[in-house]
Parts: structure tokens; C-alpha cells; sequence
């Protein structure tokens, strides 16, 4: 299955209701690149018909259009209600068809990372506290055994439960001896 025919097939059984505010981590996302500004709502309407998927958003990714004449306009074409389930290879294929499509410059799918993670609220407790507030409490060791005259001290840092030290040779004992 191609890039077009396989972002139908996804979209296909998704809800016309789903929505998604801002961009969400999750959702399935091109960042589209025009030659000049384009007027997003008949764009809008130019993809659902030109891709047969219905339920989209189009939108520019920047507040103010770009200063530079040698950049384009650039908007982000998000399908919600579509997570980004599908591999690297299928999306690019699917960008490289919205490319052609589109007219578009250049049309760059969001690929998903695994070294970054959202940043942890300022008011967040750390894990640790939150541990020690469940109740959970490891058990302790418990009481360690004293030596006796004639054996060697490794034993006596062996707790109950644990297994014992083998007894040292009594030729080699460092213990001294009662007079």
C-alpha cells in the first residue's frame, strides 16, 4: 500500500469529531512548505479533496508570515484522531505523495522521538517522595549475630535468614586465644 492510499485506510475508520488542540505528541503531522502564503481554509479544502480524508487541519505553523524572501510559508496538515502509529519509511512515503499533490515545496511528516520527554511540571514531587508518602517501607535487616571467641568475624555479618560464611580453619583463626 502506497503513502495516499495507506493514510486513507488509517483515517478511514476515525471519528469526525475527534479533535486535537495545538499539536499534540501523538497525533499524526506534516509540516507543509509553500513558495508564498496561502489561504488555509480553500488549501484546507484542496487536501480533503485531492487525499479523500475528510477530517483535517490545516494551519500555519508561524504567527507572522517569514521576513525572508528565500523561505517559504510554512503550515502544519494534522489528521486528529490519527495517531502516529505507522513506521518512518510509510510516512515519508506518505509526505513524498502530499509533495507531489500538493504543489507544495517540501511536506515533512513529525517523526516521533525516543530521547526527549516533556518536561516535568515545577510543581511536580520528586518520585522519590512520592514513594516514601505511599507507605510501602522495606523491611530491615534485622539483628546481625555477635562473634564468639574461636570464630572468625565473617559470620557475624551474615543477618538471619542469610546464608553463613564456611568456618575458618582453625590453624589459620586470627582470634585470640583465652589464657
Amino acid at each position: 500500500m502506497q503513502g495516499i492510499e495507506l493514510l486513507r485506510a488509517l483515517a478511514a475508520p476515525v471519528e469526525g469529531d475527534a479533535e486535537v488542540t495545538g499539536l499534540d505528541p501523538r497525533t499524526l503531522r506534516f509540516v507543509v512548505e509553500y513558495p508564498s502564503e496561502v489561504e488555509e481554509a480553500a488549501t484546507a479544502a484542496e487536501i480533503q479533496q485531492l487525499t479523500g480524508v475528510d477530517h483535517l487541519q490545516f494551519f500555519a505553523l508561524f504567527d507572522d508570515p517569514s521576513a525572508d524572501p528565500e523561505f517559504g510559508e510554512f503550515y502544519v496538515l494534522q489528521f486528529p484522531g490519527l495517531e502516529r502509529t505507522v513506521d518512518n519509511r510509510s510516512l515519508f512515503t506518505m509526505a513524498h505523495e502530499l509533495q507531489a499533490l500538493l504543489g507544495a515545496v517540501t511536506v515533512e511528516p513529525e517523526l516521533g522521538s525516543n530521547f526527549y520527554q516533556d518536561p516535568v511540571p515545577r510543581d511536580a514531587l520528586p518520585e522519590g517522595l512520592i514513594g516514601d508518602l505511599s507507605g510501602a517501607r522495606a523491611s530491615s535487616p534485622g539483628t546481625l549475630q555477635r562473634t564468639e571467641p574461636g570464630r572468625s568475624i565473617a559470620p557475624a555479618w551474615c543477618g538471619p535468614g542469610m546464608p553463613a560464611l564456611p568456618e575458618a580453619p582453625a590453624s589459620r583463626s586470627r582470634s585470640p586465644t583465652p589464657e
